[in-house]
């Protein structure tokens, strides 16, 4: 069940043409946040931009780039990235 949200979630996220490898990635995030996994690895969203084909190749500075955006925190394992708790309801929001 959950493929078919992330599916529906990746449509959406491909009709937002503008938005830039870490905001896919941040949005991503925020729907695994929502799925219940709160912590997931920078390579999967990377893979996941990927097979959603929201971008043909994602760079390999998406972790770096992405613990640098001001709404992450670093996870408990190597890799691993979670949303700020204080950023999660602004991000609700949008």
């Amino acid at each position: 069940m959950a493929a078919i949200h992330l599916a529906a979630f990746g449509q959406g996220l491909a009709a937002l043409d503008d938005l830039k490898e870490v905001n896919l990635a941040l949005a991503l995030l925020w729907f695994f946040d929502h799925e219940g996994e709160p912590e997931v690895k920078a390579s999967r969203l990377a893979t996941t931009i990927h097979d959603l084909s929201l971008r043909n190749q994602v760079t390999w500075r998406l972790g770096t780039n992405l613990r640098a955006h001001p709404d992450v925190v670093r996870g408990k394992g190597p890799g691993v990235v979670r949303l700020k708790l204080s950023r999660k309801a602004a991000l609700d929001d949008k």
